[in-house]
């Protein structure tokens, strides 16, 4: 599955500041696990369920200069003796699946990582406050169109938002994509909004800013 703006974005936003312990569900290919280690010196839990994904994410992480801060484990966060072994954590990130009640494809792989089928807001909510420290912080990408139903499910679990950034292609376009902050305790708000493009193919300053330690051409 190929690596896409908004992805990207996410994991240059997240600031996990002085953690010791990260932890990315649903990691894919590897890509939020291994921009968080090239910025923070924290550990990194990185968790996959589809099993060729997660061969994807161990070869990423073999190559790069941060292989002995990461750990890969193939499985479902769900399972307790996964949930056991990973430990709580100060900082937990996820770019989960989101569709609910639509078609799926055909290919089964692309819908786990696309459709809740496999992991619901619901599991992501109850997993997330089973990991997370007293003090801990959660960050989550999401369409904005799912955002009410999240926050409603998260905070019935006892994690708030405390921090939201809007993402939209263009200044004159609605948000498509809600970067959000929880954590344990309730406190007012902060929003943040993120335009992606001045134009069409060209990046707003901002968007260059988070982009360019990651990117070898802009």
């Amino acid at each position: 599955m190929k690596v896409c703006t908004d992805s990207c974005l996410f994991g240059a936003y997240v600031n996990p500041g002085f953690s010791e312990h990260i932890v990315d569900i649903g990691c894919g290919t590897g890509l939020l696990s291994l921009m968080l280690a090239q910025r923070f010196e924290a550990r990194i839990t990185a968790i996959e369920l589809d099993k060729e994904a997660s061969l994807e994410a161990a070869y990423n992480i073999h190559k790069s200069p941060w292989m002995d801060r990461i750990r890969l484990i193939q499985g479902d966060i769900r399972q307790s003796h996964i949930l056991n072994s990973t430990g709580k954590t100060d900082t937990l990130i996820c770019n989960p699946p989101f569709h609910e009640h639509q078609l799926t494809g055909k290919d089964s792989r692309r819908n786990t990582a696309h459709h809740t089928n496999t992991l619901s807001f619901e599991e992501l909510a109850k997993v997330s406050c089973n990991l997370l420290t007293d003090q801990g912080q959660a960050y989550f990408l999401i369409p904005a169109y799912a955002s009410v139903r999240f926050k409603n499910i998260f905070e019935a679990n006892q994690l708030f938002i405390s921090r939201q950034c809007l993402i939209s292609n263009f200044l004159h376009t609605n948000p498509f994509r809600i970067i959000l902050e929880l954590r344990r305790s309730k406190q007012d708000i902060i929003t943040d909004h993120l335009t992606i493009y001045e134009v069409p193919g060209t990046y707003t300053r901002r968007t260059l800013e988070l982009l360019k330690p990651y990117y070898l051409y802009l």
